[in-house]
């Protein structure tokens, strides 16, 4: 059965569910279980989904859903026809985490049986975004190094200084903050509260929050030139890799914290992506190509790519999408979808994007 996804808004009290005849579902995460005191028997059904939209979108199309578990973790989804008991077991498991629906729904066209995701790619001064398919759908004339897609507000975060997001269509261009010193090299959007995590390369490793003051979260004898940057939203932490360290940190949030270096290499570090679930860093190095994946659990690491062939250019940018490492090098005209061991699945966008300009690249779902 084709999934239907939809987009997700935070519920406000007494907004309406339909803006310009388009009807939503949105859903909520719950805080505060306090008086939530119904039976235990209210499970529709359990099963394995792909992420919390995908589990709202099941739920969207039960009738008898108002609410639903989903575990980061395992991927576990568990449908509800009314509110839990602040005694239901998986509320106590951990990353487990319960949202609330509303009644209206809207419906997206869910992704092509490739699996491959929109993607957005910074060349010079212009950034082009790719549909399924390898269409031009977007073209923003924006000098960037760093890109973020926010699902909840369907708006495309841009590394501008100061930063600054707009619609998928390219309209309704907004700005967040102030200018920084500096050059950002990441960031990326808590999506629960909208702060935006900044790694800058003078140095600072920067929270920027919704009403617009930055701050710094990390101590500046642990920060050099940092680059990518990942959120575990579970944890509480941001994790992020150092060009001139050659290292991948991270600190607690809400900071600032004392930094962790989680290992050190003999290659500079540049594109960098965590599968919390795994507990598994993917990074790949910036003059050699490599793509490594360090175990968390063991603090081992683990060279992926070259896979019995080399690799021709600099690695700049490395992002996980659906079982994939998606890789963008300078030099080459194309990307690289490769599996979890190493092994290339697929070349994307071959010949469409430039091999002579820097490549910074974000995926949007």
């Amino acid at each position: 059965m084709m999934f239907l996804w939809i987009i997700t808004f935070i519920i406000l009290i007494n907004s309406s569910c339909e803006e310009d005849g388009i009807q939503y579902t949105p859903f909520m995460r719950v805080r505060d279980m306090d008086g939530k005191t119904v039976p235990n028997d209210v499970m529709i059904g359990f099963r394995s989904a792909k992420s919390k939209r995908h589990c709202a979108s099941e739920c969207a199309a039960n009738s008898l859903c108002t609410s639903f578990f989903f575990n980061a973790n395992s991927y576990a989804c568990k449908l509800v026809d009314s509110q839990v008991s602040s005694s239901d077991t998986l509320l106590h498991e951990i990353h487990s985490v319960y949202y609330t629906m509303n009644t209206c729904c809207r419906y997206v066209p869910p992704s092509t049986p490739t699996g491959i995701p929109r993607l957005a790619i910074a060349q010079s001064s212009v950034i082009t975004m790719f549909d399924y398919n390898g269409t031009n759908v977007l073209t923003i004339n924006k000098l960037v190094r760093a890109m973020f897609y926010h699902p909840f507000q369907e708006r495309f975060y841009l590394g501008t200084n100061p930063v600054t997001s707009v619609k998928l269509d390219g309209t309704d261009e907004q700005t967040h903050g102030s200018k920084y010193t500096g050059t950002l090299m990441a960031f990326e959007n808590n999506m629960f509260d909208d702060n935006i995590y900044l790694s800058i390369s003078n140095y600072l490793v920067e929270r920027l929050a919704p009403d617009g003051v930055m701050s710094n979260i990390a101590n500046d004898v642990d920060v050099y030139k940092p680059r990518q940057n990942r959120l575990d939203t579970l944890k509480n932490a941001l994790y992020w890799a150092d060009e001139a360290l050659k290292t991948v940190k991270s600190t607690k949030l809400p900071g600032p914290s004392p930094v962790e270096t989680l290992f050190t290499s003999t290659q500079v570090v540049w594109g960098m992506d965590i599968d919390f679930n795994e507990k598994k860093i993917y990074w790949c190095a910036k003059s050699t190509g490599q793509v490594w994946v360090f175990d968390m659990s063991t603090s081992t690491n683990t060279k992926l790519v070259p896979n019995g062939s080399s690799v021709t250019g600099s690695c700049s940018g490395l992002r996980l999408y659906d079982d994939f490492i998606y890789l963008i090098y300078y030099r080459l005209d194309y990307m690289e979808k490769r599996y979890k061991n190493g092994s290339l699945a697929a070349r994307i966008l071959e010949g469409q994007i430039s091999a002579s300009k820097t490549k910074y690249f974000a995926i949007v779902q």
